[in-house]
């Protein structure tokens, strides 16, 4: 008689309000939280308790030491910020025990940080790529398979217009941004110059709230206008104060327009004629399903099937959405990754 199939085992490092999401992900993956430890240590045994699961209060020796097969970082706080190299040893030695770690934080988070570290070889190299995933990613999600699919006929996208929100427990402003910027690079490119604006979710302040220099702790609202050297653009609308997750895309071309959702692709035709192809969808979060797919992948063990994130690029264009939000003018992703290296 065969033997049942092994469950997947997690630690997981996350904020007490996230823990009823992250609990719902994990068992749609199937996957079972194992141990579980959270940024603030006074949370650490709530965490804990509400997954059901051992307590852990140090993520490093979670990524070590622990007997999982995965390491799911929901909410990083400090790490790949304070000690950015022994964060980065950690990882390489979670790698080399074949341990996958999966955040929805970007790590690093702040990239004028990153000079004079071992993390500018692992940004320029490559290999950052394998030693941490970012969950969920748009880009790999079924609509976007089908979206370059149509976009071998449709041709060059002209313009585009994004939309994608969610609750802030799935993923801050930040790291809806981050991926913004890696699905928008896939589609069009890396912008000439970035032009964004947040909006502080927090109400009756007087003053504007602008973001710092990290991607880490970003929430409200955020608009970014991406100019393109060739004269194409895009314009991105993006906040972690949606009560539900989701996302839209428009594109425009010599060939029409495309209309993506993650069940719906339609594309208008200059003639008017509209193709429609329906995409299949698990649940009723797209952000959450895209989550839980991606889980129950790197578990299983399933190769990568989409090129892996071109991070320069992407922090670069992300980090100039932040400096633009402060300055109030358009800045170049070119420069900001020219900081990234002398910094």
């Amino acid at each position: 008689m065969a033997e049942p199939p092994t469950i997947p085992k997690a630690a997981c490092w996350l904020a007490p309000e996230q823990a009823e999401a992250i609990a719902r992900v994990l068992s749609g993956a199937g996957i079972q939280p194992a141990f579980a430890g959270s940024p603030e240590p006074t949370h650490t045994g709530q965490v804990a308790r509400a997954l059901g699961c051992e307590a852990c209060d140090d993520l490093r020796s979670a990524m070590t030491s622990l007997e999982v097969d995965l390491v799911f970082i929901a909410s990083a706080g400090e790490f790949g910020h304070r000690d950015v190299d022994q964060d980065l040893t950690a990882l390489q030695l979670a790698k080399q025990r074949a341990v996958p770690v999966a955040t929805i934080d970007p790590i690093p988070a702040a990239a004028m940080e990153l000079g004079g570290t071992r993390w500018i070889e692992a940004l320029h190299n490559g290999t950052l790529a394998e030693l941490i995933r970012v969950v969920p990613r748009t880009r790999r999600t079924g609509a976007l398979d089908e979206l370059h699919a149509t976009l071998e006929t449709f041709g060059v996208p002209r313009s585009c217009s994004a939309r994608m929100t969610g609750p802030a427990t799935l993923g801050s402003l930040g790291a809806r941004l981050f991926d913004a910027m890696d699905m928008i690079r896939t589609l069009m490119g890396v912008p000439e110059t970035i032009d964004a604006c947040t909006v502080s979710p927090a109400k009756g302040r007087a003053l504007h709230q602008v973001p710092g220099e990290s991607l880490r702790g970003l929430a409200g609202d955020m608009t970014v206008h991406l100019r393109f050297a060739d004269g194409r653009a895009a314009v991105v609308h993006l906040s972690d104060q949606s009560p539900t997750g989701g996302f839209d895309l428009r594109i425009l071309g010599t060939e029409g327009l495309i209309s993506l959702t993650p069940d719906r692709l339609a594309w208008q035709h200059p003639t008017g004629q509209l193709d429609e192809t329906a995409i299949e969808t698990e649940g009723d979060d797209p952000n959450e399903a895209a989550m839980t797919r991606q889980l129950s992948n790197l578990c299983a063990g399933v190769g990568p099937s989409h090129a892996p994130i071109d991070y320069p690029a992407v922090l670069a264009m992300a980090h100039a959405a932040l400096l633009s939000c402060r300055t109030g003018q358009g800045e170049a992703p070119d420069t900001i990754r020219r900081l990234m290296r002398t910094a």
